[in-house]
């Protein structure tokens, strides 16, 4: 049996089984790069791939349409001329568990408070799921039915066309610039999760002259923090520093059920203490003064930029197949049992390098390959070429193994999803052979996530 569900705008209607239409209650469906995605706290899952596996496409190629009978799994051949094969989805029916939800135990919560900085400000911040019914500015995140302004560069997004930028706090800017005093009935701003593009938006909104007087450098604090790129030390210890300053409140709080809470608690301690650093950052002893925030994590990328500086490490680019290769020696890249992204280096250092979406970091005998933010939000400068769902490669290597390795991929709608061995066993197949499978993959492989549609 066949069951419609329609996607949170009303606006279209997803076909799926009764089974799955079973598993969907309470999840809100959206469709993102021209992908059903299930969202549930702030959680994203792709529903083609939960329901057919890794690699799934649909066969008529309406992505509102995924009965089982509509999908197949696209696999790569390695003994076929590296073509991609369409095979029918298998019967495992536990893919499906990621959409139940965690049992929680129910605690009741004091109402979440607006968020202000001073008692005169128009604006104050409130949590996306507190919003549902208030009249909102959606900053650095996707609407919702009370949403007058979206203001985003995230997929599907309703930014309106000349407020459109590479990041929000962009898209913000140019908003106050143009209409500052517009949608008077909106009196919160929101968000549905903490990152520092999404902090940056917020507070500009909220404190709109402080933040035009430092309009650049809350640009540049939000690039470091989506994209992990720029050049501004000032920007970029003040990004380090917001990252601490979040995530010692997290610790201090410990774990929390309600996600709104949490958000509003991040919030709540990181705008104050923005304000406070571009106060700072006026002169070199103001941020000095503030340097145990940001001295580790500065030190970890000074140390990265040195030995790529050191080694003389330059990217190999494939700007046609949107990937970059660097290569570095074991005997500089410590083995751990436990995968760390990037090698455990700062990805700044890799992606100051190249402009290229695909990175692989290859040493002797380990591989890893991350895919960027830039991928997955819908640029308008320097759109990279659409994401591939490299779980089709994953699978493939996984079949060839003759260890315990076990390949894993995190799926091709996360943000800056990573392909790689998952635990403490390194691959025993030859690292060349896995980069040269990796090109011809993404020469032959369909695109998979197109945030610009």
């Amino acid at each position: 049996m066949v069951c419609t569900i329609p996607l949170h705008d009303g606006d279209h209607l997803v076909q799926v089984d009764d089974d799955v239409a079973a598993r969907l209650g309470g999840i809100e469906l959206r469709l993102l790069a021209n992908r059903v995605v299930a969202i549930r706290d702030n959680h994203f899952s792709d529903l083609q791939n939960i329901i057919a596996g890794g690699g799934a496409i649909t066969k008529n190629g309406n992505p509102y349409d995924l009965r089982r009978k509509n999908l197949a799994v696209l696999h790569y051949c390695f003994n076929r001329d590296n073509e991609l094969e369409w095979r029918e989805p298998d019967a495992d029916d536990t893919r499906l568990a990621v959409l139940t939800p965690t049992i929680a135990v129910a605690t009741l919560s004091p109402p979440i408070q607006p968020i202000k900085l001073s008692p005169d400000d128009r604006l104050a911040f409130l949590p996306f799921e507190e919003t549902r019914n208030v009249p909102n500015i959606a900053a650095d995140a996707i609407h919702n039915t009370a949403t007058q302004l979206t203001l985003s560069h995230w997929p599907a997004n309703r930014t309106p066309e000349r407020y459109k930028a590479d990041l929000s706090t962009e898209s913000v800017m140019q908003f106050l610039s143009d209409n500052s005093s517009g949608y008077p009935d909106a009196q919160r701003v929101t968000t549905d999760h903490f990152d520092l593009d999404g902090l940056a938006s917020v507070y500009a909104l909220i404190a709109p002259e402080h933040a035009q007087n430092h309009k650049q450098l809350l640009i540049d604090i939000s690039r470091f923090g989506d994209f992990s790129r720029g050049h501004s030390t000032k920007a970029r210890q003040i990004a380090f520093a917001l990252d601490t300053i979040a995530a010692q409140m997290l610790h201090a709080q410990g774990t929390v059920q309600n996600e709104s809470l949490r958000i509003a608690s991040l919030f709540g301690t990181t705008l104050p203490a923005l304000r406070d650093l571009l106060d700072a950052s006026g002169n070199d002893e103001g941020l000095s003064a503030h340097e145990v925030l940001w001295r580790d994590a500065e030190q970890h990328h000074q140390e990265t930029e040195a030995l790529l500086e050191g080694l003389n490490v330059v990217a190999e680019q494939y700007p046609e197949i949107d990937l970059a290769i660097f290569r570095l020696p074991a005997s500089h890249v410590p083995y751990v049992r436990i995968p760390q992204r990037y090698f455990g280096l700062s990805p700044i250092s890799f992606h100051n390098r190249t402009p290229l979406s695909t990175i692989a970091l290859v040493t002797e005998n380990d591989i890893v390959v991350h895919q960027r933010y830039e991928g997955w939000v819908a640029l308008q400068t320097d759109v990279p070429r659409p994401r591939r769902d490299l779980s089709i490669l994953a699978r493939a290597f996984q079949a060839i193994e003759t260890k315990d390795c076990c390949w894993h991929y995190d799926g091709v709608q996360y943000i800056m999803p990573r392909l790689g061995r998952r635990g403490a066993k390194l691959t025993s197949l030859p690292i060349e052979q896995i980069e040269n499978e990796l090109k011809r993959f993404l020469t032959i492989a369909p695109a998979a996530w197109t945030p610009n549609l």
